[in-house]
C-alpha cells in the first residue's frame, strides 16, 4: 500500500474509532483506568492490521453485562473479485453483519443443545442413534452427542460433501455412510461433519429447522435482532464481504498437499462461485450441501448481538432476572473434557481459568472471561484481501490473543488495585459469578476493591421448606474449605425472618440440597440444610443470638462435616457441627441475601470475606507450606485487606518506622514490601540466607536484627544485626539456638528467647554483643519478649502455668506479672506505639494445640487488650498461626496491624 493511502487510512480509522469510543464511554459510565488502557492497546493492535491483514473490523467488549467498549475500523468491502482495491470501499459499521463461519458451532448449535439440555430434551451422553435412529453401525452405535461436541467421534474432518449431495437429507446420508477416520474417542480431531450431525439432532428433537429453532427459542427471547441464517432472505443489506468466490476450497479439493485430500474426481463438480461473497456463507458445505443452514457454519451476526449471547454464558445462563439456561447445563458444557476443552467451546491458553472461546475461518472471534465478567467479540473480514503466495489467509491467532490479553490484563489490574467497582452478573471480587435463585426480584452485588467489601441486594419470598429464593454471589470449590465474613444488614429493620450468610449447594436450582449459615433479621443464627433435592429444610439453631449484630459468620466443610462458628464482632466464636448431610465434592459456595418478602429488596454488606482452603491431612509441617496472604488491619474498624499474595510461605511482617514498608521473611531471605506500590525488594543480609521469622527493627529504624540458622553452629538459630539498607551481618549471640524478638527503645539491648541446658528462657544481650543476661528461670517455655515503648517493661508469653499466657516483667527480670488467665494459648504480645494496647495471637487450647506449641495452619484469633488491664476483644478471625504475627507489627501511627493468613491458593 502506498504511503499516501496508508496515511488516509490512518486518518479515517482515527476518526471512526474515536467516535465509537466516545459513545461507548457514555454508555458504560466509570470503568478502571487500566481497563481503559487495555482498550487503547487493543484498538491500536486492530488498527495497525487494517489494510494489510484485513480490510476492517468491529471490536465490542462488555463487562458484567454492560457495553463498555466499541471500536469500528476500516471497510466492510475493500477488494473486488480480481483482488483490486475498490474506488469507493464500503465502510464498516457497528451493525455490519459478518459471516461467522465456525463461530456458528457455538452461537447456534451449541447454544441450541444447551437450551435443550436445560429442559431435559437432550442428554449429551446418549448415543447419537437415540436422536437419529438410522445412525447405526458397528462403530456408529458407540458415538455419543458428547463425542460430536468434543470432536472425538472419529469422523472425517472435512470433505466437499456438495460433490455428492445438494440438500441436508442427502448430506446426512453421505456422512452416515462415510467410514470413520479414527477410532471413537481415540483423540480430538476437529470435524465440521460432527457439527452438521449436531444440527440435524437439534432439528430431529425440536421438529423445526435449525434456523427457525434458534431464532424463535434463543435469539428472539434475548432481544437479538441481527443474528440469522440466510440474511438476504430476511432483508439485511449491510454485510462484511468475504472471499473472492470459493478459491480456497477449490484449492483444498484440487491440491492433495494443501491439508485435505479429496479421494474422488475433482472435475466431477464445477459449481464454484465466481464473485465476491457478500451475504452468502463462504462455507461450501453450508452453502451448496445444506442450502445455507448448517450446524457447523452459515450463521451471520453483528458484534453487538454476539456479546449478548456471550453475556448470557458469562452470567452462568442468567439474564434479566431469570435462568435462561439452567446452571446444571452450564456446568455440564463448561467442564473440561479429556482434551482440555469444553463441550463445543475451546478453552484458550494464556487467559484466565474458565475462559471460553471460538474462532471462525472468515476471521471471527468470540471470547468469554467469567473471572472478570468480560465478553469480547472481534470480527474481521480477512478473506476479502485474498490469500498469500502459498494460498493461505492471514493467521489472526496472535492478534486475537494479544487483543484479549490487553483487555484482560486491564481488568485484572483494576481488580487488584481497586480502580473499579464491579457490578452485574459476571465475576465479582473473589467470586466467579452471581445470580438470582428461585423466584426472586432481580438482585445484584457491588464490590469495592479498595476496602474489599461487598454489598449484596436480594429479594425472595423465603429460604425454607422445599425451595429457596435469594440472590447468590458464588464460587465453585472442591474439597475442604473455610468461609468467613463479617456481615450486617443495611437500612431500616425489615422482616425478622430476612436472612444473610453463606450457603453451600451443588447447583443453582431453587430445590437444591444445601448447607447454609443463616443470620436472620431478628438475630437468630442457625445452620439450615436440605438433605436431597426438594426435601424439607431442617435447622439447628446456634446458641448465639446476634440481634442487630455486626456478625462474624464462618462456615467450614471438613471431611464431610459442616462447622458453623459465629460471634458478634469482637467476641470469641461459638461453634457447632453438622454431620450426615452428603453434598458432592464440587459445590457452589458463596454469600446470599434473602428478603423473606418478594416485594422487597434487602441490602447487606460483607467485609473481611475470606475463602480459605486449609491444610490437607498429608501436609508435613516445616516441609510443606500453604500460600500466604499479607493483610493490613485497620484496628479501629476491624476491616482487613489483603495487599499481597504468594503461593509459597512468607512470615512475620513488621513495619518500618516511616510507615512505608513491611519487612518479612520468605524462604530464608528478608524482603521489604512497599505498601504503596506493592513492590518487593530483597534485603542484602550477606551470609545470613537461612533466616527464620524472628526478626525485628530497632526503634529508630536504622538496624535490623535477624535470627539465622548458621551452618557453623549445626544449623542452630543465631542472632545477628545488619543495617536496614543491607550489608554484612554482625553476630551477636555466641550460643544457639537464640531467637530474637525485640530491641530496647534506646537501642542498647536486644531481647531473645534462648535454649540453654534444655530449657527455653528470656535473655537480653547488648546490641553490640557481649555477655547475655538470663531474665526468666521458671520451668516451662518463656518466649516472645518485647520491650514496651517507654522501656519500663518487657512483655513475654510463658507456659509456666500449664497454658501459654501473657506476662510482663521489669527489664532486669524482676516483678514478673501474669496478664491473661483465659482458656486460650496466648502468644507474642506486641505493644502499640503509644504503649496503651497489647495485640497478640490466641491459639486453641489443649488438646488441639499444646501450651508450648504455636503451629502453622490453625484457626486463630488476633486479640487486643489494654496494657492497664481489662478484657481482651477479638480484632481478627483467621486461619494461620506460626508466622502470622511473631514480630512487632504495629504501624508507627498505631492505627494498623500487619499479619499473615494462610490458604492453598485458588486459581
Amino acid at each position: 500500500m502506498h504511503r499516501l493511502a496508508l496515511l488516509a487510512l490512518a486518518i479515517a480509522l482515527g476518526s471512526s474509532t474515536t467516535s465509537a469510543q466516545t459513545d461507548s464511554q457514555r454508555a458504560r459510565g466509570s470503568i478502571g483506568e487500566a481497563l481503559n488502557r487495555g482498550f487503547s492497546t487493543a484498538d491500536s493492535l486492530v488498527a495497525a492490521a487494517v489494510g494489510h491483514t484485513f480490510p476492517g473490523a468491529v471490536l465490542v467488549v462488555s463487562q458484567n453485562g454492560m457495553l463498555v467498549h466499541q471500536g469500528v475500523f476500516g471497510w466492510a468491502e475493500l477488494e473486488d473479485f480480481k483482488g483490486q482495491r475498490l474506488t469507493n470501499p464500503r465502510p464498516m459499521h457497528a451493525t455490519t453483519l459478518f459471516d461467522l463461519a465456525s463461530v456458528t458451532k457455538v452461537m447456534a448449535t451449541t447454544m441450541a443443545l444447551m437450551r435443550l439440555a436445560s429442559h431435559g430434551r437432550i442428554d449429551v451422553d446418549a448415543p447419537v442413534y437415540r436422536y437419529l435412529p438410522d445412525f447405526r453401525g458397528v462403530h456408529l452405535d458407540s458415538i455419543t452427542v458428547r463425542h460430536l461436541l468434543t470432536h472425538s467421534a472419529g469422523l472425517v474432518q472435512w470433505q466437499p460433501l456438495y460433490y455428492h449431495a445438494s440438500n441436508e437429507h442427502e448430506t446426512y446420508d453421505v456422512i452416515r455412510r462415510m467410514p470413520l477416520e479414527w477410532g471413537v474417542g481415540e483423540g480430538r480431531h476437529y470435524s465440521d461433519l460432527g457439527f452438521m450431525l449436531l444440527g440435524y439432532i437439534v432439528e430431529h428433537v425440536t421438529r423445526q429447522p435449525l434456523d427457525r429453532f434458534v431464532a424463535d427459542s434463543i435469539y428472539a427471547p434475548l432481544g437479538i435482532r441481527f443474528t440469522t441464517y440466510s440474511p438476504k432472505r430476511h432483508g439485511f443489506t449491510d454485510f462484511a464481504a468475504t472471499e473472492q468466490g470459493n478459491g480456497y476450497e477449490h484449492h483444498m479439493v484440487y491440491d492433495s498437499t494443501f491439508g485435505y485430500r479429496y479421494l474422488g474426481d475433482p472435475t466431477a463438480w464445477n459449481g464454484w462461485r465466481q464473485y465476491v461473497l457478500v451475504g452468502e456463507t463462504n462455507d461450501g458445505n453450508a452453502w451448496y450441501a445444506n442450502n445455507g443452514v448448517a450446524g457447523h457454519a452459515g450463521l451471520f451476526s453483528t458484534a453487538l448481538d454476539l456479546r449478548v449471547l456471550l453475556d448470557l454464558l458469562v452470567a452462568h445462563g442468567r439474564t434479566a432476572g431469570r435462568q435462561f439456561i439452567s446452571s446444571s447445563a452450564i456446568d455440564r458444557f463448561f467442564t473440561r473434557d479429556r482434551y482440555a476443552n469444553f463441550l463445543g467451546w475451546m478453552s484458550p491458553n494464556g487467559l484466565p481459568e474458565g475462559s471460553f472461546s471460538h474462532t471462525g475461518f472468515t476471521g471471527t472471534y468470540v471470547l468469554g472471561v467469567p473471572k472478570y465478567g468480560l465478553s469480547i467479540v472481534l470480527l474481521t473480514n480477512r478473506q476479502n484481501m485474498g490469500t498469500d503466495a502459498r494460498g493461505y489467509f492471514p493467521d489472526l491467532g496472535p492478534l486475537q490473543l494479544a487483543v484479549a490479553q490487553a483487555i484482560v490484563a486491564g481488568a485484572a489490574a483494576d481488580a487488584s488495585r481497586g480502580d473499579a467497582r464491579h457490578e452485574g452478573p459476571g465475576a465479582i471480587g473473589v467470586f466467579d459469578g452471581q445470580t438470582d435463585v428461585g423466584r426472586a426480584r432481580p438482585g445484584g452485588a457491588t464490590y469495592e476493591a479498595r476496602s474489599q467489601t461487598y454489598t449484596i441486594s436480594g429479594s425472595g419470598q423465603n429460604m425454607w421448606a422445599d425451595h429457596d429464593d435469594f440472590h447468590f454471589v458464588w464460587k465453585r470449590l472442591t474439597g475442604n474449605f473455610i468461609l468467613s465474613t463479617r456481615a450486617r444488614f443495611l437500612g431500616p429493620r425489615g422482616d425478622p425472618h430476612r436472612k444473610l450468610g453463606w450457603t453451600i449447594r451443588p447447583s443453582l436450582d431453587a430445590q437444591s440440597p444445601h448447607v447454609t449459615a443463616a443470620l436472620h433479621g431478628n438475630g437468630l443464627m442457625s445452620l439450615q440444610f436440605r438433605r436431597t433435592a426438594g426435601a424439607i429444610t431442617e435447622e439447628e439453631k446456634s446458641r448465639d443470638s446476634l440481634p442487630n449484630a455486626d456478625a462474624v459468620v464462618q462456615l467450614e466443610r471438613r471431611d464431610g462435616a459442616y462447622i458453623l462458628s459465629v460471634a458478634q464482632f469482637g467476641d470469641t466464636l461459638a461453634s457447632q457441627t453438622l454431620t450426615g448431610v452428603a453434598l458432592p465434592d464440587t459445590v457452589y459456595v458463596g454469600l446470599f441475601v434473602c428478603a423473606h418478602n418478594d416485594a422487597v429488596v434487602e441490602r447487606a454488606t460483607f467485609a473481611n470475606v475470606r475463602i480459605t482452603v486449609p491444610a490437607g491431612p498429608t501436609l508435613v509441617p516445616y516441609r510443606d507450606y500453604l500460600g500466604s496472604n499479607l493483610e493490613i488491619l485497620d484496628v479501629a474498624s476491624g476491616n482487613a485487606t489483603i495487599v499481597h499474595r504468594y503461593r509459597g510461605s512468607f512470615q512475620a511482617p513488621n513495619w518500618t518506622p516511616d510507615g512505608k514498608a513491611l519487612i518479612y521473611v520468605q524462604e530464608g531471605k528478608l524482603y521489604s514490601f512497599d505498601v504503596a506500590s506493592g513492590a518487593e525488594t530483597a534485603i542484602n543480609t550477606g551470609l545470613a540466607t537461612r533466616n527464620n521469622n524472628d526478626h525485628v527493627l530497632s526503634f529508630d529504624g536504622r538496624m535490623l536484627g535477624i535470627s539465622n540458622h548458621a551452618p557453623e553452629d549445626s544449623g542452630a538459630s543465631i542472632v545477628y544485626t545488619v543495617p536496614i539498607t543491607g550489608g554484612t551481618p554482625r553476630r551477636i549471640t555466641a550460643r544457639g539456638p537464640s531467637y530474637l524478638h525485640g530491641w530496647s527503645p534506646d537501642g542498647r539491648w536486644l531481647v531473645f528467647t534462648g535454649q540453654r541446658n534444655g530449657d527455653f528462657d528470656v535473655y537480653k544481650i547488648p546490641a553490640l554483643g557481649g555477655e547475655e543476661v538470663r531474665l526468666t528461670s521458671t520451668p516451662g517455655l518463656d518466649d516472645g519478649p518485647e520491650y514496651s515503648p517507654d522501656g519500663r517493661y518487657i512483655y513475654f508469653n510463658s507456659a509456666r502455668t500449664g497454658r501459654m499466657q501473657l506476662w510482663r516483667m521489669r527489664p532486669d527480670g524482676s516483678d514478673q506479672q501474669q496478664l491473661t488467665t483465659d482458656g486460650f494459648n496466648n502468644w507474642f504480645p506486641h505493644l502499640s506505639p503509644d504503649g496503651r494496647w497489647i495485640a497478640f495471637i490466641s491459639f486453641p487450647p489443649p488438646p488441639e494445640v499444646a501450651a508450648d506449641d504455636h503451629p502453622f495452619y490453625k484457626h486463630v484469633l488476633l486479640r487486643l487488650m489494654p496494657t492497664s488491664g481489662g478484657p481482651a476483644r477479638v480484632i481478627a478471625y483467621l486461619y494461620g498461626g506460626q508466622g502470622t504475627i511473631n514480630v512487632p507489627s504495629w504501624s508507627p501511627d498505631g492505627k494498623r496491624l500487619a499479619f499473615v493468613s494462610n490458604t492453598q491458593m485458588l486459581p
